[in-house]
């Protein structure tokens, strides 16, 4: 428009416009005669006082006036330049985030045609952005990112027309959704980017997905509202571009969705086993919609091979998640694909029907016990005595398992990643490089078992061990064990029908099999004569990282809790007309309470604490009504939860099992002897029965997966290895699923090839503190991937490639929904 005035013609016709008001006033003011008339002269008089103000308003008028003109010329200026191309050609730029996460594969069929989200997705853009921008008299640009590879900017047309739009058609055609999750958020936080970079273009941005609630109601829900409000006061315009199936309306209060089922979860007891030995896999399925399925087959399939055995129906899946469990035994040594697959579904989406996991088998389970006394725990009743009878048991229940026992000095070896779990056996302490090395072998994977003993330094352990809760070890130790040693061990009266441990998580994989109500009366015959009690005073557990497992009785005398409990019976509402039917029960009980205070054992009290809140009374007698209805009271919360606070401080005492996590590895702490110097447990008839349990499922849960090797897709893997032993390089695999059956993977120390694995190049590997990093984020599709670790040459006398494996799935929780 400016070129436009700058025009000689244009200046000329602009001024004379401007100036019509001027020539028109002056005009007027010469349209008069002069006349003298008495009653004028007075009023020229009235004029001549009022003449200042008069020509103020008149030159204030003239230049309304000539405002106004100027206005209209600039007005007109503005169509009529556009019209003739006087005007700049100012540009549209079309910024298109399409969302291909594994939601947009959901499918379903029209008309007996198969159809899917992500298609119409892409017709979508061509067929209804681009063809609507073509209509536009300006230039107009369209650029696509795609949510699962924000980075890629290749995709973009700077000036769309019917050829730029045919080409825009045929990338598209090759594009296909991707089984990457990324929050739409970040796809914002992109465009945001791009938009900005072309602040003088009219900017529109299109959202193509389908727009799942999670996106929308979720966590990051708030953070995206954000974003978007901010694109919009920038002049952005925003088209949300629907893509989901049913079609959905504005006005549409129900919103319609594909039912779908998936499966969420696929874990293996143990990442190692042993050749033939039987592994329980968990298995998950989530039903996604509001009603109920019947007959729902999983297929599990071993190295691509049917395993009908393992395969299994599931009558009911009401909507939420079904867990079921299946057992498969290998018989190939490396790496052993297993995969559970759901039944093809008529819609829904197809990507989250199969799940995979990864199993390394060897001939047998190397288990590493490091033993502070060597020279005499081999012998009967010593600790690795009873640890070699378990694990070398070839008949028994840990078939498949190899003890192999060292000295402290063990630790200081660089190998320790052969080991799939490592036992302390009254391991007075470790030098710093022992230390150090254990602890890089924990946090990358390993687990650790500590059992204690007279040879335990506590005042190390603290210190360097446990380290105010930054070391391996999970809880501090009391000074010395109790009682002291050169005193006279603790004697369990196996007559008062006690039990003589409590199981604080009954559903902890360690003890969920013994701790059931048929088994766990065995518990009573438990005699623990001596333990380290934990510093309970200076123990400060992370919840979710450390856990009590297990715990002993209270040993101490009934009278050192009469004040407590007698200042809580006093608050019993026996006197309050409101709870006058609750009266005679609770008199009972306070009755029976007192009595246990009269140097009656310390077991009795909590049992009777316990039965004041759980007392479901006898409906045919009134005078023993249902308690629970009297502690659901809202104003009797409080009560409540104090005397339970008392029952728990009076029956449970010093903690014997804790667990606890330290990076991808997991530990398990014992304050007692594995052997029978300290505790009846290995050896003692009946309870020896449960210490078989006890351990093979304490060494499952030491070589169990974790979460960190069963991971999402897209997401990164990372592996710390010793420098000095492994050299700079590794090679990645992505190893598909047979679809005939095939041979293992790799096992660790066997280079075996595979003949449809997928080469995904080298990477080199960053050094720092002599520990050599990894990190591995290409996995785009799920499956299984194996890395190749290269040994030094001065590592090994034949340094043999050493395998890992890592399953990677989709993130059906957040997506199959």
């Amino acid at each position: 428009m400016l070129e436009l005035f700058l025009s000689p013609w244009a200046m000329v016709a602009g001024g004379a416009l401007v100036s019509s008001p001027i020539i028109i006033h002056l005009i007027n003011r010469m349209r008069f005669k002069r006349i003298r008339w008495a009653a004028m002269e007075f009023l020229l008089k009235s004029q001549k006082r009022n003449r200042r103000r008069l020509i103020i308003e008149q030159i204030l008028l003239l230049l309304l006036r000539i405002l106004l003109v100027l206005l209209t010329a600039i007005l007109v200026a503005r169509f009529v330049g556009w019209a003739f191309g006087f005007g700049p050609n100012q540009s549209t730029f079309h910024l298109v985030l399409l969302d291909d996460t594994p939601s947009m594969t959901d499918q379903w069929r029209e008309e007996g045609v198969p159809r899917d989200t992500f298609s119409l997705a892409k017709e979508l853009i061509t067929e209804r952005i681009c063809k609507n921008a073509l209509n536009a008299n300006t230039p107009q640009t369209v650029q696509l990112i795609r949510l699962s590879n924000l980075d890629d900017e290749s995709i973009r047309v700077e000036r769309l027309n019917t050829e730029t739009l045919e080409e825009l058609r045929g990338i598209l055609g090759g594009l296909q959704a991707t089984a990457v999750r990324v929050d739409l958020v970040r796809g914002v936080e992109k465009a945001e980017a791009l938009l900005n970079a072309r602040p003088t273009d009219r900017r529109l941005l299109h959202i193509v997905s389908d727009f799942r609630q999670r996106d929308w109601s979720g966590p990051e829900a708030d953070q995206l509202t954000a974003r978007l409000q901010a694109l919009a006061r920038a002049d952005v315009k925003i088209r949300l571009v629907d893509a989901a199936h049913p079609f959905r309306s504005e006005i549409q209060r129900v919103v319609l969705h594909h039912d779908n089922l998936g499966i969420t979860d696929l874990r293996p007891e143990t990442r190692v086993a042993a050749r033939h030995m039987p592994v329980q896999f968990h298995c998950t399925v989530h039903n996604f919609s509001a009603s109920e399925r019947k007959f729902v087959r999983v297929t599990v399939n071993l190295n691509g091979i049917d395993r009908p055995d393992a395969s299994f129906t599931l009558l009911s899946v009401p909507p939420g998640a079904t867990s079921a469990t299946f057992t498969l035994s290998f018989d190939q040594l490396g790496f052993n694909q297993v995969t559970a697959n759901l039944e093809p579904e008529e819609a829904g989406l197809p990507v989250d029907n199969v799940r995979y996991a990864v199993v390394e088998v060897r001939e047998r389970v190397p288990v590493l016990v490091i033993d502070g006394d060597l020279a005499t725990s081999s012998k009967p009743g010593g600790d690795t005595f009873h640890m070699q009878t378990l694990f070398d048991n070839v008949r028994g229940a840990a078939k498949g398992y190899e003890l192999i026992s060292r000295g402290v000095g063990e630790l200081e070896q660089p190998n320790l990643d052969q080991y799939p779990s490592i036992y302390l056996l009254n391991v007075r302490e470790l030098t710093e490089k022992a230390l150090a090395n254990l602890e890089n072998y924990v946090r990358e994977g390993g687990g650790l078992a500590v059992f204690l003993g007279e040879r335990t330094n506590a005042d190390w352990y603290n210190r360097h061990f446990y380290a105010d809760g930054r070391g391996l070890f999970p809880a501090p130790l009391a000074g010395r064990p109790e009682p002291p040693l050169g005193e006279e061990e603790l004697t369990p009266d196996f007559f008062l029908d006690q039990y003589q441990l409590f199981v604080r998580n009954p559903q902890h994989p360690i003890f969920a099999e013994v701790w059931d109500p048929k088994i766990r009366g065995l518990f009573k015959f438990l005699a623990i004569k001596r333990y380290f009690p934990v510093a309970r005073a200076k123990w400060r557990p992370e919840p979710g990282k450390v856990e009590e497992l297990a715990t002993l009785p209270n040993r101490r005398s009934v009278d050192d809790y009469k004040d407590a409990v007698q200042g809580l019976l006093g608050k019993l509402p026996i006197d309050d007309p409101r709870y006058a039917k609750f009266a005679p029960s609770l008199e009972r009980h306070r009755r029976a309470i007192r009595e246990l205070l009269a140097g009656k054992p310390l077991y009795q009290l909590a049992n009777a604490l316990d039965l004041l809140l759980r007392d479901t009374g006898n409906p045919e007698n009134p005078e023993q009504p249902n308690l629970r209805e009297l502690w659901e009271q809202p104003e009797m919360r409080g009560l409540h939860d104090e005397i339970d606070k008392l029952r728990e401080i009076v029956q449970y005492g010093d903690p014997l099992v804790v667990a606890s996590r330290f990076g991808k590895g997991r530990v398990v702490a014992f304050m007692t002897t594995a052997g029978q110097r300290w505790n009846n447990w290995a050896g003692g008839f009946p309870v020896s029965a449960t210490w078989t349990v006890v351990m093979i499922e304490t060494q499952k849960y030491l070589t169990g997966l974790s979460g960190d090797e069963n991971r999402l897709v897209g997401s990164a893997k990372d592996f710390t290895v010793d420098a000095a032993r492994y050299d700079s390089r590794i090679r990645r695999f992505f190893w598909p699923e047979p679809k005939d059956g095939g041979q293992a993977g790799g096992p660790r120390g066997d280079a075996a090839k595979v003949a449809n694995l997928v080469d995904k190049g080298e990477q080199v590997g960053s050094v720092r503190d002599q520990r050599l990093t990894f990190v591995f984020d290409e996995a785009r599709q799920p499956g299984v991937y194996l890395f190749r670790f290269y040994l030094r040459p001065e590592a090994a006398a034949e340094p043999t490639p050493e395998d890992r494996a890592v399953a990677f799935n989709i993130d059906t929780a957040a997506e199959g929904d």
